[in-house]
């Protein structure tokens, strides 16, 4: 119900909703963009995204991206390559949340890879297209977690660090507006506005 009223203000204050491709092509070749643009993230690729979201977001004409954590996909509570699959084809946009979710900071340069590149590759040969946008697990990263994404031919990766977007933000540190549950609707408007 939340996300729904939220959705609507939305619609109501006339932000377009916009994927992180289109917002790529404006930040780095200058494409323009649509009054109010504004991007909706959904983490970790959990079922309620196609039950809840994905059908709401479809019927009012919005679009997401979905980062998805592609060892949970086809499991409970997770989305399934078939949902993902009509998520895709009816104009949302899908990104790698890595492998696992494991804190890539900690990890070894090898397993950082296996990680980013594994995901990217599964996704892009089940859903037959380019996968370039990233959210690092747990918001963190470092030069490593960078230098491998830029590697594997990721273009942007979100953070949890807060803000708005801008020309000058790092293309593998887009900063979010992190918008939880007991976010009440006008808290969502102060938030966005």
């Amino acid at each position: 119900n939340n996300f729904s009223h939220q959705m609507r203000l939305l619609k109501r204050k006339g932000y377009t909703t916009i994927s992180l491709e289109e917002l790529f092509n404006s930040l780095y070749h200058t494409k323009p963009l649509p009054k109010k643009p504004i991007c909706i993230t959904f983490d970790d690729g959990y079922k309620d995204g196609y039950l809840n979201a994905f059908k709401l977001l479809k019927s009012l004409g919005l679009k997401g991206t979905y980062f998805v954590i592609t060892n949970r996909l086809n499991k409970k509570n997770y989305l399934t390559w078939n949902e993902l699959t009509q998520m895709k084809r009816k104009g949302m946009e899908i990104g790698s949340h890595s492998a696992s979710h494991i804190d890539l900071i900690k990890t070894s340069p090898g397993k950082v890879w296996w990680e980013i590149a594994s995901s990217k590759s599964v996704l892009e040969k089940k859903l037959q297209e380019p996968i370039y946008f990233f959210c690092h697990p747990f918001g963190h990263f470092n030069s490593k977690t960078e230098f491998l994404l830029k590697k594997a031919g990721y273009l942007l990766a979100t953070t949890k660090e807060s803000g708005r977007i801008a020309k000058s933000s790092h293309p593998y540190r887009i900063p979010r507006i992190r918008i939880r549950r007991s976010t009440t609707l006008k808290q969502f408007e102060a938030l966005i506005e």
